[in-house]
């Protein structure tokens, strides 16, 4: 059985996967720089999980899997359920913690200029 490969689908998928590796270092840089931190562990699997959902299009492109009710549905729903429930969840604890941080510079900021009028 010889095996026939759309060359355009298979460039821009491994196109796609170089990208969403960079991005995904990225993002684990960043991470390691802001500390540990759930928000930013959400939003890195989310990436992550696009990372997934494009292997397992390159493994179809080579007949490794076959698109199945199964598969169709892990794409089709569960991977975009969980991407965007992460990426909330990631981005309404980032904002809390640099509106936390924003306070504290507002209160230093405030005992600071205190002290200087005394």
């Amino acid at each position: 059985m010889a095996l026939i490969i759309n060359i355009n689908g298979l460039i821009i998928t491994i196109v796609i996967i170089i990208l969403q590796v960079i991005g995904i270092y990225t993002v684990i840089k960043i991470g390691k720089m802001l500390g540990k931190s759930n928000f930013w562990l959400l939003i890195t699997i989310a990436l992550s999980l696009t990372f997934i959902r494009r292997i397992i299009s390159l493994l179809e492109i080579f007949n490794i899997v076959s698109r199945n009710k199964f598969l169709d549905n892990i794409d089709l729903y569960y991977f975009p359920i969980i991407f965007w429930l992460f990426m909330i969840f990631g981005m309404l604890n980032l904002k809390k913690r640099i509106e936390l941080n924003e306070n504290i510079k507002k209160t230093n900021n405030t005992k600071i200029n205190k002290r200087k009028k005394h």
